[in-house]
């Protein structure tokens, strides 16, 4: 189908349809690409969804025009759509670990700024990670799965297998006990190479 074409029959609510079914051939290519760059093939179905609502929003406007492959443009929103997903997915990691580390800090009770300042900078997710991981697999699970993935204690309880919530609870203060112990020695220690 030829892209005036294809325009005027996604403008058209006689055509639409027809036009709309061209587009869904291009659903097994676009997929593939998708993953070739990190998408599940689960997330291709709703991104290729999205993706041409938008083709036909972009189609609706008098101005609109084609100039390549409706394939080709087809594929590149939806890369847009999965870059601009994976970056607030990573965006909100971030504010997830920052969460984490100014619970932590409160925890630690460090009293000055310049120590506060210390879990604000990158060295923060090192010694995020270094505490995560000497913690051990049980705390790691329950602590990412509280601040990073922002799990109900509830849904943590029958995730991790704990008879309760109250018992997670009082898990979490423990694993959290112990990383306030492992972020004091990484304090100290980063105080000693700093100074």
């Amino acid at each position: 189908m030829e892209n005036e074409k294809l325009i005027q029959f996604l403008r058209e609510s006689t055509h639409r349809k027809k036009a709309l079914e061209f587009l869904y051939q291009f659903f097994e290519k676009t997929s593939k690409g998708l993953q070739k760059i990190g998408a599940k093939q689960d997330q291709t179905k709703d991104i290729f969804q999205e993706g041409i609502l938008i083709f036909y929003h972009q189609a609706q406007k008098k101005d609109f025009y084609l100039s390549c492959k409706p394939s080709t443009y087809l594929f590149g929103i939806c890369q847009n759509i999965f870059r601009n997903k994976k970056r607030k997915e990573a965006k909100q990691n971030t504010l997830s670990n920052t969460d984490f580390l100014i619970e932590l800090s409160n925890a630690t009770n460090l009293e000055n700024q310049e120590q506060q300042n210390i879990y604000k900078s990158d060295e923060a997710i090192s010694i995020l990670r270094t505490i995560l991981s000497e913690l051990g697999e049980p705390c790691k699970k329950l602590l990412t799965g509280y601040y990073v993935d922002k799990f109900s204690m509830k849904e943590l309880a029958q995730k991790l297998g704990y008879n309760s919530d109250l018992t997670a609870k009082a898990q979490k203060y423990k694993c959290l006990q112990r990383a306030k112990k492992l972020a004091q020695n990484q304090l100290e220690n980063l105080q000693t190479i700093l100074l």
